[in-house]
C-alpha cells in the first residue's frame, strides 16, 4: 500500500483496494477472533521481557545475522535509508526500553504525521531464496490505522544481477494496518503496486514486548511457478489472514506475479508509515535476526 504518502490505499479513501468484509476498530477494540488473536495488555514472562506466556531471552547468542543494538549505536553495515520528514520523529539507538531490561534497542521515537525512518543493510552474497526472520517489537501508545511497515526484504526480478538497485527489486514486507498485523508482496518501487496484501484479525499488541517472526519463501517447492505468500507468527502462534486482497492505483489490477527468488539482497528495518499517524507513536525494535532456517523466540 505504497502510495508515496498519499492519504488512501487498501480500502481507505483515495486508494484502489477493497478488503473483503473489512472491519476496523477503535483503539482497544478487537478485529474478529481467529487463530492467535491477541489483545493488548501488560504482563508477560517476568524478568525476561517476554509476552503471551512464552519464555524468551534477550540477545543474539552469537548468531551471524542478528543485531541486539547493545553497542549503543547503529550496527555495522546498516546505513540510513528513509529519513522523511526529518521533523516528525527520529530513529535512534538508545537505552529507553531495551528488550530484557538492560542494554539498548532501536527506537522509532514520537512518529506523527506520515514519517518514514529506516535503515538499509546489504545482505551477504548468495544469501539464498528463503528468509526466516525474528524481531522483538514494542509499540505505544496507540495502534495506528495507517500502514506502518517494520521490516522488508528485497530481491532482483529474474534476469537482473544481485547488484540491481533497490528501485528495481521485488519485496516482501511485514507491517501493521487498520490496527492489526499485515504482510505484503510488492513488485518494484516505484510504484510498488499492485500489492498482494494479507490482513490478520489479530490486533497489534501495545505496551509490551512481543516476538514477531516471518517466513519469506521465495523457493516455494509447493508451486513450480511463483514464490510463496509471506507468513507471520506472533509469540510463536501463526497469524491467520481472513482478509486477502489486491491493492492497486487505479483499482482493478490483478494480483502481482510473485517471481521466484534467486537471492535476497537487501533488507530495510525501521518504521515506514504510508498515511497520517495522528497520535505521536513510538516503536522499539530489538534482537533482530534473519537466517535460512527458523530462528524462533526462545
Amino acid at each position: 500500500m505504497t502510495t508515496g504518502g498519499s492519504a488512501g490505499h487498501a480500502g481507505e479513501s483515495g486508494g484502489g483496494g477493497t478488503p473483503a468484509a473489512a472491519g476496523t476498530s477503535g483503539a482497544g477494540g478487537t478485529l474478529g477472533g481467529g487463530a492467535g488473536a491477541t489483545t493488548a495488555g501488560s504482563g508477560g514472562a517476568a524478568g525476561n521481557g517476554g509476552s503471551g506466556g512464552i519464555t524468551v531471552t534477550a540477545g543474539c547468542d552469537g548468531q551471524e545475522l542478528c543485531w541486539d543494538f547493545d553497542d549503543g549505536m547503529i550496527p555495522q553495515g546498516f546505513t540510513p535509508w528513509r529519513t522523511t520528514p526529518a521533523d516528525t520523529g527520529e530513529l535512534l539507538v538508545d537505552d529507553t526500553k531495551p528488550f530484557g531490561g538492560s542494554g539498548y534497542s532501536l527506537h522509532a521515537k514520537d512518529l506523527v504525521g506520515g514519517p518514514q525512518h529506516t535503515l538499509k543493510y546489504v545482505l551477504p552474497a548468495n544469501f539464498g531464496p528463503v528468509m526466516w526472520g525474528r524481531m522483538r517489537l514494542y509499540t505505544t501508545p496507540a495502534r495506528p490505522d495507517a500502514h506502518a511497515g517494520f521490516f522488508n526484504a528485497r530481491y532482483p526480478v529474474p534476469g537482473q544481477p544481485d547488484t540491481a538497485p533497490e528501485e528495481q527489486l521485488n519485496w516482501y514486507e511485514v507491517a501493521s494496518y487498520q490496527q492489526a498485523y499485515m504482510s505484503i508482496f510488492h513488485p518494484p518501487w516505484p510504484p510498488g503496486f499492485p500489492e498482494d496484501v494479507q490482513l490478520s484479525d489479530t490486533l497489534l499488541v501495545l505496551d509490551q514486548w512481543t516476538c514477531v517472526e516471518w517466513l519469506f519463501d521465495g523457493k516455494n517447492d509447493a508451486d513450480a511457478t511463483q514464490a510463496a505468500l509471506p507468513k507471520m507468527w506472533l509469540d510463536g502462534v501463526e497469524l491467520a489472514w481472513p482478509q486477502h486482497f489486491t491493492y492497486s492505483e487505479p483499482a482493478g489490477a490483478p494480483a502481482p506475479f510473485r517471481d521466484k527468488v534467486g537471492n535476497f539482497t537487501v533488507i530495510e528495518l525501521g518504521i515506514v508509515t504510508w498515511q497520517a499517524v495522528p497520535t505521536p507513536t513510538s516503536w522499539w525494535i530489538d534482537d533482530v535476526a534473519i537466517g535460512t532456517e527458523r530462528i524462533g523466540c526462545q
